[in-house]
């Protein structure tokens, strides 16, 4: 651009000089006859340099013409172009990978506690027990007795054994005739050690009896020997039967 600008600049002072030497060449009308040879001369004079000017302008304008022709830059900008890369968005696919889910079960063990059962003794609480009742059931197997047994005095049978009231709560006495050694008591003590006591009192009555009917009456002292004595806590039974371990399971079931 800045040589295009030196090649006109140089252009327009050649065309500038052009005009200048046509403006030269014009004479000017001098009326003073005097001075006509003196106009005459100088016009002589002055045509040389023009002609020399004249020249050199032309070589100037020769010169200058090649830097027009020549040098001429020309400026081609070249477009912008902006190409706009596509954005292209890629999305990594998502891979989900389930870990697997191991269940480890812990083994179950069961300790079985080992079972202590203890057993609770049972007390089984009878019902008070009637002496007088007892007394009634062993009398009335007749089919054991040799004869019909009585309900005697109870004071004649406490007499008769040798036991003291004071050992005695309850009492329940049968009897036969004398011509057989049949008979039952049936006796609650105060304690067990007077049941124990009134024990040995049956005793002493069975080895009393067995004397008296030796000489007596011979045929009872069997009955005699085998006679029952029976002791359950405070109670306590003695009985003499044509049948005495028979009436035995009798006495013992009414306890």
């Amino acid at each position: 651009m800045k040589k295009l600008l030196i090649a006109a600049a140089v252009i327009f002072a050649s065309m500038c000089i052009m005009a200048g030497c046509n403006t030269n060449e014009e004479p000017e009308t001098i009326t003073n006859p005097d001075s006509a040879d003196v106009t005459m001369q100088e016009e002589a004079s002055v045509e040389p340099a023009s002609e020399t000017e004249t020249e050199t302008e032309a070589a100037e304008t020769t010169t200058a013409a090649p830097e027009t022709t020549t040098v001429p830059e020309t400026t081609t900008k070249a477009p912008e172009t902006t190409t706009k890369a596509p954005e292209t968005t890629t999305k990594a696919p998502v891979t989900t990978t389930k870990a697997p889910v191991t269940t480890t079960k812990a083994p179950v063990t069961t300790t079985k506690a080992p079972v202590t059962t203890t057993k609770v003794p049972v007390t089984t609480t009878k019902a008070a027990v009637s002496v007088n009742s007892v007394a009634s059931k062993i009398a009335s197997n007749s089919g054991m007795f040799e004869e019909t047994l009585v309900k005697s005095s109870t004071q004649r049978g406490l007499q008769l054994f040798g036991i003291s009231s004071a050992n005695v709560e309850e009492a329940a006495y049968y009897a036969a005739s004398a011509a057989v050694a049949e008979e039952v008591l049936v006796v609650k003590a105060t304690s067990a050690s007077a049941a124990s006591t009134i024990v040995s009192n049956m005793e002493s009555r069975r080895s009393t009896q067995i004397e008296d009917y030796a000489d007596y009456v011979p045929k009872e002292v069997p009955k005699l020997q085998s006679a029952v004595v029976y002791q359950n806590g405070e109670y306590v039974v003695f009985c003499v039967s044509n049948n005495n371990s028979a009436i035995r399971s009798v006495i013992t079931n009414q306890f």
